[in-house]
């Protein structure tokens, strides 16, 4: 009977095994403890947001005027960019959240992009210049691919959860955002 040594002495000859595809049970992977997570920083916290007008031209994502550390009444520039609006803070700016911190957007600004009570809009935070940006759904539209072309190229995933052989096409995603679609090379 061969000892440990002897034993992984032999096994040191042979050829190395093939590498096999291991499968993760989710089930059985333990979840990290929010103690263990520690604080979330700036950095970590979601600095995008979905928001709709109200009847009065107001937007409220309490999570990103945490972020940017803005209260009620603070002061704001706004300014436009294209087809969006930077929020800025500003002691001597002409605009302000309301007294309940909501982001009031001016009449005219609404009219000039044609938002509608009950419009979506993406509100992306920038809290190392203290502003956002309102984005309307027009610009995503713009940046993504063309969500026909993503189904057209897309493919089924088999029992174990791996993907089966490549789609007949594939998505150009680093263009000018049409979602131009190529054959698969």
């Amino acid at each position: 009977m061969p000892t440990d040594k002897a034993a992984s002495a032999e096994v040191g000859q042979l050829s190395p095994p093939a590498p096999q595809n291991r499968i993760l049970d989710k089930r059985r992977t333990p979840a990290p403890s929010v103690r263990e997570l520690g604080p979330l920083s700036v950095r970590d916290r979601p600095r995008y947001a979905l928001a709709r007008f109200d009847d009065r031209g107001r937007l409220a994502n309490r999570p990103l005027l945490a972020l940017l550390r803005w209260v009620p009444q603070e002061r704001l520039d706004i300014r436009l960019h294209g087809s969006s609006l930077v929020l800025q803070r500003n002691p001597q700016g002409v605009f302000a959240l309301s007294r309940r911190g909501l982001i009031q957007i001016p009449l005219t600004v609404r009219r000039w992009w044609s938002f509608e009570t009950g419009d979506p809009v993406l509100l992306v935070a920038v809290p190392e210049r203290a502003a956002m940006v309102v984005h309307s759904l027009v610009v995503l539209d713009k940046a993504l691919p063309d969500p026909r072309q993503v189904v057209v190229a897309s493919r089924p995933f088999d029992a174990e959860g791996a993907a089966t052989a490549p789609g007949p096409a594939r998505v150009q995603v680093d263009g000018p955002g049409d979602g131009a679609a190529g054959d698969a090379s």
